[in-house]
């Protein structure tokens, strides 16, 4: 049988073929693993492998990861791309030995125009591995806990799964760096030792800028990100983004549209439209505008002009609402 996995987290791949051979085969049976990977091995080689049987006749499981060529990613292809016979894939794809369980695992979204996507859909198991549910993390850090010896409650784990991003990789990270620290994991653990995510920082700066008379909010806040190892060039296209996305509220509210037409247009929560539309209040579409503007060239003038990044980020919070709120 083949499988192909697809989705945005390589480690959750990764457990989900885990899953599914624990699933599929007997725990008393001997098991043959193979693992490949398509930056260093070729297709016909995992064919090869595939085709042979296993020599005492037990299970047989090979795994490809990385399969770059059925993404419609527009990366590079890696060097040994030139070497790679598609065809025997493609060969095998039509006639699979039955004695094997072949996986292909690609990150990304599959490539609809490939002539092997399209054989995969028609022959193999084709599986989106989306990121997990809240009840799948719970069940995730639970397991971990028993690795550990250790506990963890659900507030806990609810925190740890907002400040990852909902990313399963850093979440598996996150809390095996808090078992490492206590094996009962509390929520304040969780406060002190795993960082917000970047967004939800800059989000409070944004929102610091706009509803805050003085900057003193908005520099705490800065210098907390500089603490945290994030400097001005992976700030700045984080902000912008934020004003990028109150421009395009602000244009189509100008355009009459309700906030559940301007969430449905955006795909954003509609609450998040709502905090927008709050923010008009103090700047409007051209304002934006000129922000968007003035934070490029301060991004240009600190690639080219050599200024300092941090006292160049502080200087242009302090001077916010001088230069852009008292003039609505």
């Amino acid at each position: 049988m083949i499988y192909f996995f697809y989705g945005p987290d390589s480690t959750l791949l990764s457990q989900k073929v885990k899953t599914e051979v624990r699933g599929k085969v007997d725990i008393s049976d001997q098991l043959q693993f193979i693992k490949f990977n398509s930056f260093q091995d070729t297709v016909q080689d995992v064919v090869m492998e595939s085709l042979s049987t296993s020599f005492l006749g037990e299970p047989k499981v090979v795994v490809l990861e990385n399969c770059y060529f059925l993404s419609n990613s527009k990366e590079k292809v890696p060097p040994l791309d030139k070497q790679q016979d598609f065809k025997s894939l493609i060969d095998y794809i039509n006639f699979p030995n039955p004695d094997t369980n072949l996986y292909l695992l690609m990150v990304g979204k599959p490539n609809k125009k490939s002539e092997i996507v399209s054989l995969l859909e028609k022959k193999a198991i084709v599986v989106e591995v989306n990121n997990l549910t809240d009840e799948e993390f719970v069940e995730t850090a639970n397991a971990l806990a028993k690795e550990y010896n250790g506990d963890i409650d659900r507030e806990s784990v609810t925190e740890i799964i907002k400040r990852s991003g909902r990313d399963y990789t850093m979440f598996v990270n996150n809390v095996r760096k808090l078992f490492t620290y206590t094996n009962q994991i509390r929520i304040m653990d969780v406060q002190q030792l795993v960082n917000n995510p970047l967004s939800d920082d800059v989000f409070s700066l944004f929102e610091s800028l706009i509803n805050n008379d003085r900057p003193t909010q908005a520099i705490r806040i800065t210098r907390n990100l500089f603490k945290m190892g994030y400097d001005t060039y992976k700030l700045l296209p984080v902000l912008a983004s934020q004003f990028s996305f109150l421009a395009e509220v602000a244009y189509l509210d100008s355009r009459g549209s309700t906030e559940k037409e301007i969430a449905d247009l955006l795909r954003c929560h509609p609450y998040r439209v709502k905090c927008s539309r709050r923010n008009l209040k103090y700047l409007d579409f051209n304002i934006i505008i000129e922000i968007m503007a003035d934070l490029s060239e301060l991004e240009r003038n600190l690639k080219y002009n050599l200024d300092d990044p941090q006292t160049a980020l502080e200087l242009f919070i302090c001077n916010f609402r001088k230069n852009y709120l008292m003039r609505k």
